[in-house]
């Protein structure tokens, strides 16, 4: 017969519950040491690889617009009785409480192309105080750059930079892209926000 004895169960066979349970356990305990216990990638060519493997898949997601989708479910926050997709969009929102900034959590659609196909876009806030949509963006990805080519209206994007700055959160990943967005109304960085909350101007 090919492969183990547990080929094709799952966890719901009381056998796999059990096998995994003991190998947590005896892992919890020090008697069984995975191997890639204190090795990094830099020490081990099996975990470079391994990490090489995760990028390589989660690039393909990006490219076939399905990062998003997948993973936003298990990072829901809720703020003000409104669902956000995760902390970095609540920390925003309380920090326009703060400075007393209106606004409103966005339910506006907006489509856009992306690999021939029709999609929807949703901006995360609308200042309406200003007539302005902002987004919070972790990570820039082609998709995102799809967004904001069709998007029409005027649209500031803040990154984990912009959080850092204005004492939101302590560390960042750098938000990395070499595509520079050539349109007028989509504005890159804080200080565009600011410039707008404080003159009203389209920066």
């Amino acid at each position: 017969m090919a492969g183990g004895w547990n080929k094709g169960l799952t966890k719901s066979d009381p056998r796999v519950r059990k096998y995994a349970e003991t190998f947590s356990n005896r892992c919890k305990s020090g008697d069984i040491i995975p191997w890639q216990t204190g090795q990094t990638k830099e020490t081990d060519t099996r975990i470079l690889n391994q990490s090489l493997l995760i990028s390589d898949k989660v690039n393909q997601l990006i490219v076939n617009g399905d990062w998003h989708n997948s993973f936003s479910k298990s990072r829901r926050q809720s703020y003000k009785n409104e669902s956000f997709d995760g902390k970095w969009e609540v920390l925003v929102a309380k920090w326009f409480d703060e400075q007393n900034i209106v606004w409103i959590r966005n339910k506006s659609v907006f489509s856009y192309t992306f690999n021939e196909k029709q999609r929807k876009y949703t901006p995360d806030f609308y200042l309406p105080n200003n007539n302005c949509y902002v987004e919070i963006k972790g990570w820039k990805t082609p998709k995102d750059e799809a967004k904001w080519a069709y998007f029409p209206n005027l649209l500031v994007v803040l990154s984990g930079t912009d959080l850092k700055s204005l004492g939101l959160i302590d560390i960042h990943k750098d938000w990395k892209s070499d595509v520079d967005i050539q349109k007028p109304n989509i504005k890159i960085g804080l200080q565009h926000l600011k410039l707008i909350l404080s003159h009203g101007l389209i920066a």
